[in-house]
């Protein structure tokens, strides 16, 4: 079967400003991909594109091997989309609002209604009206509403925007247990915390254009620079080792850790030398975050 999402050589201009140019993303089945970009780098110009709703100068969005414009019905067949601010009728219960989308979509809408609230925990509210739900409770609908018709790939655009640290958790927690069922998930944020947390894959737009796309962990092990933390027998008798095998390095003895600023690939050699000096290493954990190798290349 063909990839979930496959993004080939789009180019976007609004006037005489370009949007997008050339941008090509592959999303896996299985994949949780985030979507990261500075405000203005192109992340909804692309989402738009992807669900039909403006089209590219050039280029193509294909779901499940459909174009997403020339063949919209059947690209879209198995696919639910959160695209921007959810919006429901706040008079009506939440029951009501997913019933007039299954008239809309054609779907047998009872058994749909209780299957979607039953997976975003919202079983017991569903007679409520919208107007008394909390916004994780909406957020948490309206990831409800992208999973009528049990699609295989759904697309959720900024999904934990304005929630409460509690309300985020459980958007989070969310998306993992749908993965986890085998679906499919392209995940825009601006959040790299929660990006860094779910996601497994990513691709970073910067000025309309991919400038990294990969594996989170392999992506993060390619920095030129990556701080690790050690924590050591006698701290100070290996920073004294380290600094003999390479004083170029900047490194921090904090009580019974070592923190070293040292490029991926000679980690293993230090902790070789730490080994060979008689000293005891209980942990070595990494320091260095996605905020970090975002920050690196948008401002690099």
């Amino acid at each position: 079967m063909a990839n979930p999402l496959q993004i080939r050589g789009l180019y976007k201009r609004f006037q005489s400003q370009q949007i997008l140019d050339n941008v090509n993303i592959t999303v896996y089945s299985g994949d949780v991909y985030g979507f990261l970009g500075p405000n203005g780098a192109g992340k909804s110009t692309t989402i738009r594109i992807i669900a039909d709703l403006i089209r590219a100068d050039a280029g193509n969005a294909a779901i499940f091997g459909n174009d997403s414009h020339r063949e919209k019905l059947a690209a879209l067949r198995y696919t639910g989309m959160l695209i921007e601010k959810p919006a429901f009728y706040g008079h009506l219960s939440a029951e009501t609002n997913l019933r007039l989308i299954c008239k809309l979509l054609d779907f047998d809408s009872e058994p749909e209604i209780q299957r979607v609230l039953k997976w975003v925990d919202l079983a017991d509210e569903g007679k409520k009206k919208v107007r008394k739900y909390s916004q994780g409770m909406k957020q948490r609908l309206a990831i409800a509403q992208t999973l009528l018709g049990n699609p295989k790939f759904i697309i959720l655009d900024e999904p934990t925007n304005g929630l409460d640290p509690l309300s985020m958790r459980e958007i989070r927690h969310l998306i993992l247990r749908l993965r986890d069922e085998g679906l499919t998930i392209f995940l825009s944020s601006h959040l790299l915390y929660e990006v860094e947390r779910v996601c497994n894959r990513m691709g970073i737009i910067h000025k309309g254009k991919i400038i990294a796309e990969g594996s989170v962990d392999e992506l993060l092990r390619q920095q030129i620079s990556f701080s690790v933390e050690l924590l050591i027998s006698k701290p100070l008798e290996a920073a004294a080792v380290v600094q003999s095998w390479d004083n170029s390095l900047e490194l921090q003895v904090l009580d019974e850790r070592l923190e070293v600023k040292i490029s991926s690939s000679k980690i293993p050699e230090m902790i070789r030398e730490l080994a060979a000096a008689n000293l005891d290493i209980f942990s070595v954990r990494p320091l260095t975050s996605l905020e970090d190798y975002f920050i690196h290349l948008v401002e690099g």
